[in-house]
């Protein structure tokens, strides 16, 4: 899934999110993807309601802005894989600012959520020894800090700025100035 950007409502009564609800047992890449969506139900997430096994699940250079009701602002429940360079800029009802459950593999890297939301990143959940949940250059966010905007673009800019997009300021529908992807 890549330079895709939804705009809406989706509500449902469990896995539900902006771009994907449930991807299973197959294996995803997702980058340069933004959600507008306001986002109702169980198991739900700005950009993912529920991740699949895969441990090459990536998600890479996303951010939420639509509202969630239910468990978390980029990732409702992630099995296993990698977050990069991500934010959730949203307001969450009844949940965290990344990724509400983990079960396994999990990586959080250079990705950051809004300082509203009290229980940031959110909880482990393992059912083995196996189990692993890092977490890397993450933190609380405000909406007009150029260190976002700088540390976004510096993981942008080592990785390939040719294929991620770059981050700026734009004033959004309720003249709120909030980080965007060029």
């Amino acid at each position: 899934i890549n330079n895709v950007e939804t705009f809406g409502l989706v509500i449902g009564n469990e896995n539900v999110g902006g771009l994907c609800g449930d991807f299973g047992y197959c294996e995803l890449k997702m980058q340069n993807c933004i959600n507008r969506c306001q986002i109702s139900g169980n198991w739900s997430g700005g950009l993912l309601g529920y991740g699949g096994t895969s441990s090459n699940n990536k998600i890479m250079n996303c951010a939420n802005y639509g509202d969630i009701s239910g468990n978390a602002g980029l990732i409702g429940y992630w099995s296993s894989g990698t977050i990069f360079n991500c934010c959730n800029h949203s307001n969450v009802t009844g949940g965290c600012g990344l990724i509400y459950k983990t079960y396994n593999y999990t990586t959080i890297e250079n990705s950051f959520w809004l300082n509203d939301i009290s229980s940031n990143v959110g909880t482990e959940y393992s059912t083995n020894s196996s189990g692993r949940w890092k977490k890397t250059n993450c933190g609380i966010i405000t909406m007009n800090s150029q260190d976002l905007i700088d540390a976004l673009n510096e993981w942008v800019n080592n990785n390939d700025p040719t294929l991620y997009r770059k981050w700026i300021y734009k004033k959004d529908s309720e003249g709120k100035v909030c980080p965007a992807m060029e």
